[in-house]
């Protein structure tokens, strides 16, 4: 029996009345999405320019780009990433900027060629600009782990104890990875990013808080270490543990950190220090090579020790960067983990 006409037409005005409330929805997103365009809104879960060497600052713009599993990763270490997949290094290095930029590797691989003791080292450097022990973590699941190198070197401990971007890393790869949130290009989802970024940092502040939170808390930042030397050594991989140095003082602290990356200035070389300690504590516990390149730079004089830091105390000079290939070579060297003259690299 066909439905009456009352019955239909109440259907269609039924119909009508959703196709006008869709309508007007997507007419309303669309100028909302225009209007955050005109004033240059933009709000990301990752970084959109790279900054290093206070106060005369070498800037990346437009370095990275968006990734699901680490949240963000640069144009170089995307390449390198392909190229070891092709070549399997025997050596990879991950890290954070220090590592990237560092120059330590280009330098080692130097002093290996002219060691009459040793064969030719295959490496490559997969650390990346603004990664803190998270993202190694999950690198070294996804990637180091089946890329199957001889040896990792693992030089983490900056990022993490950085200021988050009002929640910690872990819970930002959660947010970015949700179905809701997917259209990252989109402003209005950047501005609904931004307002449950900020309402789940409200919310978990503890009283008499004033700050973000760390990206990765020191029990953290311990869990995923650890967790970086165990999947290592499950895939047969050497882990090296570094400590990241520093030519930070109490009193002296680059006054560009404040707010951006730390609340409290005064915090920085305790906590700093701190993550160092973690480093030493979880090479002790679990039996891995250590290169102490922390203890081993504080051992030397002010004088020299500040010709292999950029004014912002983190990143190494041209002769930093060789000081610490000198440091970690003989680490790797004492402990046979470079290839022997007369073996395959690889």
């Amino acid at each position: 029996m066909d439905p009456s006409p009352s019955v239909s037409n109440s259907g269609r005005k039924w119909a009508l009345r959703l196709s006008l409330i869709l309508g007007v929805l997507l007419v309303t997103l669309g100028l909302a999405e225009a209007t955050l365009r005109v004033v240059d809104f933009s709000y990301h879960l990752y970084p959109e320019r790279f900054e290093f060497g206070y106060p005369d600052k070498t800037i990346l713009e437009d370095y990275f780009k968006q990734h699901d599993d680490y949240l963000w990763v640069s144009q170089r270490t995307a390449k390198n990433t392909a190229q070891a997949w092709a070549e399997k290094p025997y050596l990879i290095y991950s890290g954070c900027s220090c590592t990237e930029w560092g120059g330590f590797d280009e330098d080692i691989a130097r002093r290996v060629e002219a060691d009459t003791e040793l064969s030719t080292l295959t490496y490559a450097n997969l650390a990346c600009s603004g990664w803190s022990s998270y993202q190694g973590l999950q690198q070294m699941k996804l990637e180091i782990s089946k890329l199957k190198p001889k040896v990792v070197t693992i030089f983490f401990g900056w990022n993490d104890h950085w200021m988050g971007f009002g929640i910690d890393d872990k819970t930002a790869v959660s947010l970015s990875n949700s179905s809701m949130l997917k259209l990252q290009e989109l402003r209005v989802v950047q501005l609904v990013t931004k307002a449950i970024v900020k309402l789940d940092n409200d919310q978990g502040k503890t009283v008499g808080a004033n700050s973000r939170p760390d990206r990765v808390a020191l029990d953290d930042f311990r869990s995923n270490i650890s967790g970086m030397v165990r999947i290592a050594q499950e895939n047969d991989i050497t882990p090296v543990l570094i400590t990241a140095p520093s030519s930070h003082v109490t009193g002296e602290e680059p006054p560009y950190l404040q707010e951006r990356f730390l609340a409290d200035l005064s915090r920085l070389v305790p906590l700093h220090r701190s993550y160092a300690e973690a480093v030493r504590e979880i090479a002790a516990e679990q039996n891995v090579v250590l290169c102490d390149l922390a203890s081993e730079l504080d051992a030397l004089p002010r004088e020299e020790l500040l010709t292999y830091f950029r004014e912002d105390g983190i990143h190494f000079t041209a002769e930093g960067g060789v000081k610490v290939g000198e440091v970690l070579f003989k680490t790797l060297k004492e402990h046979e983990l470079l290839p022997k003259a007369g073996e395959e690299s690889q």
